[in-house]
């Protein structure tokens, strides 16, 4: 019996292990004096400050970084390193708000690092710890870095060739002129992802400055696996658009997709305008081809 409850405990420690290993999800981009980060939704970023941390060096630090003296400061102690922390809420529209987790966190050169998380909808202190200990001891291994000039990019697993037209617009955010554009985060959970998803929908739907003319679900192939996708169609007709006139299209065809493909929780969203390049056979532009097929 004793070893069988010692088995238990080593198999469950592994599952622990294995559900949170934040690497398997984690791409990261230098940018400038920042680094970006995504993982399970969250957009992060970490910036370092010289100013010592003491008082004087935090009261600027917060200054920069929009925290109140009535914020509540707190030590988290599962960080490495001596820290504070800060929770903060803001409101994005009637469904949403953003949930903010500011890291204050001393260097061994007694600098300051700002690890900023932004995430709509649910947060996991246990990821953001791990991430903030695995950004502290420098843990995170060259394989999850991309780099600013994309020729290719690594899909959850699999390489995409794209060409040299595209490019980032924002960490895991790829833009390819006339041939479509695509986000995506891998999440720890498939609920997550589709939360992800959620959030992301009620956010375009929020948006000024045109409105959804149609609202569906579609069946796809994704990466290989039968599922659904809800399609909507947002449409800029008669209307002033920085978005639309950058493009200089009328309609924005966007498919939301959350799926595990290749053992990985995915959240996706890819779309494409009126006045891409689409193939008339799959009705899809070059980059959407490589992920989906329409049904």
């Amino acid at each position: 019996m004793k070893f069988i409850h010692l088995l238990f405990l080593f198999i469950f420690s592994i599952s622990s292990a294995q559900e949170n290993n934040i690497l398997n999800r984690l791409s990261v981009l230098p940018n400038g004096g920042k680094i970006w980060y995504n993982i399970d939704g969250y957009s992060v970023t970490r910036e370092n400050f010289n100013y010592s941390f003491d008082e004087k060096g935090l009261k600027k630090v917060f200054r920069k970084n929009n925290i109140e003296d009535s914020d509540v400061k707190t030590k988290d102690d599962v960080i490495v390193n001596s820290n504070l922390y800060v929770s903060k809420q803001q409101k994005i529209n009637d469904y949403q708000s953003q949930n903010n987790s500011y890291y204050f966190v001393e260097k061994s050169d007694k600098t300051i690092d700002v690890i900023w998380f932004i995430k709509n909808g649910k947060t996991d202190k246990d990821t953001e710890e791990k991430l903030v200990n695995a950004i502290e001891e420098n843990k995170i291994p060259k394989e999850n870095y991309v780099s600013m000039k994309i020729n290719a990019i690594n899909f959850a697993g699999r390489t995409i060739e794209l060409g040299n037209d595209c490019y980032w617009t924002f960490l895991n955010t790829v833009q390819c002129p006339y041939n479509g554009e695509m986000n995506w985060s891998v999440h720890k959970t498939l609920d997550d992802a589709k939360e992800t998803i959620e959030n992301q929908l009620n956010n375009t739907k929020s948006q000024k400055g045109g409105k959804v003319t149609s609202e569906e679900f579609v069946d796809i192939e994704f990466e290989g696996v039968t599922t659904k996708a809800k399609k909507v169609t947002y449409d800029f007709t008669g209307v002033t658009s920085a978005l639309a006139g950058m493009s200089g299209g009328k309609s924005l065809n966007i498919y939301y997709v959350a799926e595990n493909v290749r053992d990985k929780n995915i959240s996706c969203v890819i779309s494409f305008w009126n006045n891409d390049d689409i193939n008339p056979e799959t009705k899809l532009p070059a980059l959407l081809e490589k992920i989906i097929i329409l049904k």
